[in-house]
Formats: structure tokens, C-alpha cells, sequence
């Protein structure tokens, strides 16, 4: 539902543009007849819309955050599983960052991966330090997308793993 939402949106946008560009095609031909001038005859006007429009080979590409990162709140000693649902072609490279610092793999605790959604970030054995801002960011070239999650890591135990929601941020042009 959240790329459904998405491509409405981006469709949206491109109809506005449309119809302004219409619209001020349309101003310019009443100005002009307007000074009294008319349209040569012989003019010979072709449409373009090459200055508004992607080229066939850009026309396939595209990056689109399927689903935000939940928040995790957990208990020393558990494991912790982070997801980058995202989709594009071409297939993203993905990066994580801790507190906006590169994600540091360590064998057996700290790992991420990348899955047929995008990509999984696990951390096995949590302790308190671990607690902080974890973030994908997505990218292949043409766009750059990215989310947020929190990772709280309790002291007590919990027998149950609280996950919640917080909002993305695309980067247009990435």
C-alpha cells in the first residue's frame, strides 16, 4: 500500500507539471496573438518533450522505500533483527550507519546482509551500547533513499520485543 501511495503521489506530480506547462504554452500563444502578430504559416512546429520527460534508457529506473524501519526496544542478551525493505532498478547498494557512523560488522554478533527485500541488519547478544539511531540508506545511481529506526536495549529482561514506527525520508535526487 505504501508504494501504491508513493507512485499516486510521484503521478500526481507529473500531471501538476503537465498541466502547467499547458497552461503557459497556452498564455504565450493568447500573448502573442494578442500584440497582433499572427503565426507564420510555414512555421514548423514539432512537440518535444524531451525537457521534461526522462529518456527511454532512464525511463526503467527507480528506488522506492517499500516500508519504513521499526524501533525495537529489547533486553541485554537478545538479538535484534533491523529491515531495509526497499526496491529498484537498478538493485540498490545498501549501507547501515549507527548514529550516523558506518555499521561495523564483528563475526558472530554484528551482521548485516543483502535479502530479496533489501537488506537485514542482525546484532546478536545485545548489550546497552548498542542503543541508538540505526539508518539504511539505499542508493543505485539514480536515486537515494534511506529510514530510521531506534534500538533501545533495556538492562532488566522483557519477555516481549516492542516494535514501532517511525517515519522515512526519501532524497529526491539523491
Amino acid at each position: 500500500m505504501y508504494q501504491i501511495t508513493q507512485r499516486l503521489k510521484l503521478d500526481q506530480r507529473c500531471l501538476v507539471h503537465f498541466i502547467r506547462a499547458v497552461l503557459l504554452l497556452e498564455i504565450g500563444l493568447v500573448n502573442y496573438i494578442a500584440k497582433g502578430m499572427d503565426l507564420p504559416a510555414d512555421a514548423d512546429f514539432k512537440p518535444t518533450s524531451s525537457w521534461n520527460t526522462s529518456s527511454d534508457v532512464d525511463k526503467d529506473f527507480y528506488l522506492i522505500l517499500d516500508e519504513p524501519m521499526n524501533n525495537i526496544t529489547t533486553s541485554l542478551g537478545q538479538t535484534a533483527e533491523l529491515y531495509c525493505k526497499v526496491s529498484g532498478n537498478p538493485p540498490p547498494t545498501i549501507r547501515w550507519l549507527k548514529n550516523d557512523a558506518p555499521v561495523v560488522q564483528e563475526p558472530r554478533r554484528i551482521s548485516f546482509r543483502t535479502t530479496t527485500y533489501g537488506s537485514r541488519l542482525r546484532i546478536r547478544n545485545l548489550d546497552t551500547t548498542d542503543t541508538g539511531y540505526f539508518q539504511c540508506v539505499a542508493t543505485n545511481g539514480k536515486k537515494t533513499v534511506s529510514t530510521t529506526g531506534v534500538l533501545f536495549v533495556k538492562f532488566g529482561k522483557i519477555d516481549f520485543v516492542i516494535v514501532t514506527q517511525l517515519p522515512s525520508l526519501a532524497i529526491p535526487g539523491g
